[in-house]
């Protein structure tokens, strides 16, 4: 990108809070560059999440007629590092009391408002005259890529670029060209780590991505390509369709579950459990580790996919993103997740007794070192985006 060129703001959105950062290349990779800014979003009072079955029927493919827009509201200070754990929302699948149409759309409002204040900040501090974006975000798109038709934790953003697109107008943020689509978190974070510098996926052929936030994300590469959403949708069952002792796996081993969990049991508790299991709190360990042994049944299952859709096939690197990368990452807490989670990944695969995977991941009786990894990115989903908007990344 030369001096001349509309500045790169990479967006990544999710179901409490819309993170952005300007995206620069440096040495043939994209680097985000200066602090995130982080918009959180309010959920406004009597909304819940319409459950997911609902908003997958055909009837709801097709958004409503546009309504008009509510009063913007005021700024929502600047988050702290709980703008991952979705402490502000629980899942779609729970709530009896769902939000009238008005309402939900009211709180697609507050999350469009909240995604055009992070990018106007950036282009702000960054005296941008022009900017061009990449946009990822959870849900299942709409047919033409540029909303989000189902959000298991959100509101439905089927008009979301549309909207966001003239909320940055009015604030005199000058776009040059029009996003292309909506990204999915989970493939936006396999090109992030594939075109960043400091990614994990350089060379790497055949990977999984996953982090855990409010919900689940998870993209793949394989045979060296991104895998696309879709494609992605078609090859392997979601996260929240695949259960755990009888409950998906995103209410088990998201931060939101992990947070809602730890309080449920030590009501009296303040902060996150991780904090907590480093002071020495015998609940938050046994958490850490139940949602270690969780996890570690997902990865599993997910190799397991892998074999049974490509006989053979093995990950050369599985890539923890999101608030799980800091807990994998945390040698104070290797006792109660990092080796927990490999230890029960290596007894899932010597009880399989299939002789392929044994090979492929296990030496010496444990996983290969390399195998499971935290992330060195936090920004990977938004330079994803970048790089999937600039055509940077092969698909398959």
């Amino acid at each position: 990108m030369s001096s001349s060129s509309p500045l790169f703001i990479g967006v990544d959105g999710g179901a409490t809070v819309v993170k952005a950062w300007a995206i620069v290349e440096r040495e043939g990779f994209l680097a985000a560059t200066g602090e995130r800014v982080a918009c959180e979003h309010e959920t406004l009072p009597g909304f819940a999440p319409v459950p997911l079955a609902l908003q997958l029927e055909p009837a709801a493919a097709e958004p409503p007629p546009e309504p008009d827009e509510p009063d913007e509201p005021d700024e929502p200070d600047e988050p702290d590092e709980s703008d991952e754990s979705g402490e502000s929302g629980e899942s779609g699948e729970s709530g009896e009391s769902h939000g009238p149409e008005g309402l939900e759309d009211a709180q697609a409002w507050v999350v469009v408002h909240a995604a055009a204040d992070a990018v106007a900040r950036v282009a702000e501090r960054e005296g941008a005259p022009a900017v061009r974006l990449g946009v990822c975000m959870p849900g299942v798109p709409t047919p033409d890529g540029r909303g989000i038709r189902a959000m298991r934790n959100g509101p439905r953003l089927p008009r979301f670029l549309a909207r966001l697109e003239e909320c940055l107008a009015v604030r005199g943020v000058a776009l040059a060209g029009r996003p292309e689509r909506l990204w999915s978190d989970g493939e936006a974070a396999v090109a992030g780590e594939e075109h960043g510098v400091d990614g994990a996926l350089r060379g790497v052929r055949t990977a999984l991505v996953i982090g855990c936030g409010t919900g689940v994300a998870e993209g793949w590469k394989l045979a060296g390509r991104c895998l696309a959403r879709d494609a992605a949708a078609s090859r392997f069952t979601p996260a929240w369709e695949l259960a755990a002792e009888g409950r998906p796996f995103e209410d088990v081993i998201s931060m939101r579950a992990m947070n809602a969990e730890y309080r449920r049991r030590a009501p009296a508790a303040t902060g996150f459990p991780e904090a907590a299991a480093v002071r020495g709190d015998a609940l938050a360990r046994a958490l850490l580790v139940e949602t270690a042994d969780a996890f570690a049944q997902l990865l599993y299952l997910r190799m397991a996919a892998l074999a049974e859709s490509e006989p053979g096939a093995i990950l050369e690197r599985i890539v923890v993103g999101q608030r799980s990368a800091r807990l994998l990452a945390d040698p104070a807490l290797a006792p109660w997740f990092g080796e927990p989670l490999r230890n029960r990944l290596a007894a899932l695969l010597r009880e399989a007794q299939d002789g392929a995977m044994l090979a492929g991941y296990l030496a010496g009786g444990h996983p290969d070192p390399g195998l499971v990894v935290p992330s060195r990115l936090p920004a990977a989903p938004a330079i994803g985006a970048v790089a999937l908007e600039m055509g940077l990344v092969v698909g398959a």
